[in-house]
């Protein structure tokens, strides 16, 4: 599925001020904070002192396509903490005390600003990257619960980017091509920065396309949860079981400092069982499966033959197997036969040129397409098939239709109760090729054979004699 974030605030905190922003913080992870820091603890506030520094910033500005370089001096206020350390999660000192020195990130155009604070009695866990007397903790240094084992604080999963937004079926992260009357789950994740029970508000809506192409809402809930006491990560949860069709959906997050709202559309198909867990057709039937409670696998359907035999097939092929007499209980014997394929069969019938076939008492209707003539046709008894001469000029087709009593079943070497899909060879100047069996009955068999130019010769075998 494709995402279409409208709004997102995904960890960027920005510096503000009265005259407005200064600066963006973009958080590091905290596997890379805990590496990057000389030091890692957590201790108490005992004492905070306000110390004021003399900064100067340089930087350029353009006046009438004139550089020039400013100075600008100023005074920037940071608190100074006091900590008694508690207990060091990285790298220990000697001391038990350590004065800390408030964090700070680049500003616009070029001046350091502070960034968060603590007060007096707060337990911080502190990110240090260098103890070089300065001391200053990295702003992702956090208030830490009295209640709060920091090393599990430290050892829990965060969220990259703030938040995460999934959909699942049966266990399965998925974006797409679900399956219908299973329930889906859509999990929505936000890491609140805070591990004092902070607020996420959910809301989802699912709309689904209609037979007109517009979209009717079909389900919506509002959720509201809270992260746990001393964890990071709070987490919204909605369920929804769909039906087959297209469907659009929309979010909306409220928590922490922020909110995010996404979009997307979603497919939703039919049921099916595993392919793994479906053996074929036939099969289904001789284990003791009634006929029209077997099942086939994803995208094929079931068609009854004329004998009764099941067979599992293509959902575009329903055509042309009711054109080669597949019989009329067919697709789950549920569905009538569409008006325009008796219409397509008869036009496919319709055969404008006859010729006799020498050695037999038959003569074939059947019509070419393309610059060609057939110069003649006989009946090979040895082989039995029928041979057909042509002066091909250019490439075109054959379509034939030949009686049960010519090539099928009336060579005495056939078993009337022989039954195969492909029961005939066409070879072209005596090299095997594809034809397509566009009707049959119990009277007659139509194929309809492509060539190519200059060909010469088409022969017809019957597999009667195998």
């Amino acid at each position: 599925m494709k995402y279409f974030i409208i709004l997102i605030l995904i960890g960027l905190v920005a510096i503000t001020s009265v005259n407005g922003v200064y600066g963006l913080w973009v958080p590091e992870t905290p596997d890379e904070l805990f590496k990057q820091s000389e030091t890692v603890f957590v201790g108490n506030i005992t004492a905070v002192n306000v110390l004021e520094f003399e900064r100067s910033n340089t930087y350029n500005v353009e006046e009438n396509g004139v550089s020039r370089i400013i100075v600008e001096n100023y005074t920037q206020t940071l608190d100074e903490y006091t900590v008694d350390i508690e207990e060091f999660l990285k790298n220990p000192q000697e001391s038990n005390t350590i004065t800390m020195l408030e964090a700070t990130v680049g500003g616009v155009p070029g001046r350091s600003v502070s960034i968060g604070g603590f007060e007096l009695g707060d337990r911080v866990l502190f990110y240090v990257p260098k103890i070089d007397g300065t001391n200053q903790y990295a702003p992702e240094s956090f208030k830490i619960p009295k209640q709060c084992d920091a090393k599990s604080v430290l050892e829990q999963p965060r969220i990259e980017g703030r938040n995460s937004f999934s959909i699942m079926q049966e266990g399965v992260i998925k974006e797409n091509n679900f399956t219908a009357n299973k329930s889906m789950q859509f999990v929505y994740q936000m890491d609140m920065r805070s591990l004092d029970e902070e607020n996420l508000d959910f809301q989802i809506t699912i709309r689904k396309e209609t037979d007109t192409g517009k979209f009717e809402l079909v389900f919506s809930e509002n959720i509201h949860t809270k992260s746990k006491m001393c964890e990071w990560v709070a987490t919204a949860k909605a369920e929804f079981i769909p039906q087959v069709g297209n469907y659009q959906m929309g979010t909306r997050t409220t928590g922490g400092t922020g909110s995010t709202t996404f979009g997307g559309n979603f497919f939703v198909k039919e049921n099916a069982v595993s392919f793994d867990e479906i053996i074929p057709p036939l099969k289904q039937l001789k284990s003791g499966i009634a006929i029209d409670e077997i099942t086939c696998k994803e995208h094929l359907q079931l068609i009854i033959k004329n004998k009764g035999n099941p067979a599992c097939v293509k959902s575009d092929s329903f055509e042309k197997l009711y054109l080669r007499g597949w019989g009329d209980c067919a697709w789950n014997c549920s569905h009538p036969i569409p008006e325009n394929i008796i219409e397509h069969s008869m036009e496919l019938a319709y055969l404008d040129k006859t010729m006799d076939v020498q050695g037999t008492d038959h003569s074939v209707k059947y019509r070419i397409d393309g610059n060609a003539t057939v110069t003649d046709s006989i009946y090979s008894e040895d082989s039995a098939s029928v041979i057909i001469t042509l002066d091909a000029i250019t490439s075109g087709s054959l379509t034939i239709e030949l009686p049960r009593t010519l090539i099928d079943s009336g060579h005495s070497n056939c078993d009337p109760s022989y039954e195969r899909e492909d029961s005939f060879a066409v070879l072209i100047d005596n090299v095997e090729v594809r034809f397509e069996e566009i009707i049959t009955t119990s009277e007659k068999r139509t194929l309809s054979i492509s060539f190519q130019e200059n060909t010469k010769k088409i022969e017809i075998i019957s597999f009667c004699l195998i």
